[in-house]
This record gives structure tokens, sequence and C-alpha cells, in this order.
């Protein structure tokens, strides 16, 4: 969470229509559901369930996100010549 809001807050690579976008709205939603389950339990439940299977693919999903970032996007243009 706290790479999130460093990206959001600097704004790297939190174009629209991005993947990091897209992530960062998917958490957004996932944090109002998860804060509307505290109101109707059954709705936390089944977020937790959903959560539980795809909490794993999220974080392998923003490792890989991050890596593209680091070192794809942020290659000096000579280095992509070789």
């Amino acid at each position: 969470m706290i790479s999130m809001l460093v990206h959001a807050i600097k704004g790297w690579f939190t174009h629209l229509k991005t993947a990091r976008y897209n992530y960062h709205a998917l958490v957004t939603t996932i944090t109002a559901i998860s804060l509307l389950g505290l109101w109707l339990i059954p709705v936390l439940y089944v977020l937790m369930a959903i959560l539980l299977f795809a909490a794993p693919f999220m974080a392998i999903y923003y490792t890989w996100l991050c890596y593209e970032e680091v070192y794809v996007k942020m290659q000096r243009p000579l280095a992509a010549l070789k």
C-alpha cells in the first residue's frame, strides 16, 4: 500500500488507462467494498473468500508491474540498442 501511495502522490506511471492505474482502481474498489462490509457482514465474508485466492495472484502481478517499470520502462535509450 505504501508503494501505491507513493506512486499515486508522485504521479509515477499512474496515467489514465495504464496497468498501474487499473491496478490502483482495483485496489480502491476492494477497499471500498471492504469498508461496506463493515456494515454488511456477509459482503465482508464473500470478499474475504475471494481475496483468499486472488491476493497471491495480485501480489505476483504487482511484482511483475514494478519489475517492468524499473527494468524495462526506465532504461536509458542507449541501453535499448544492445
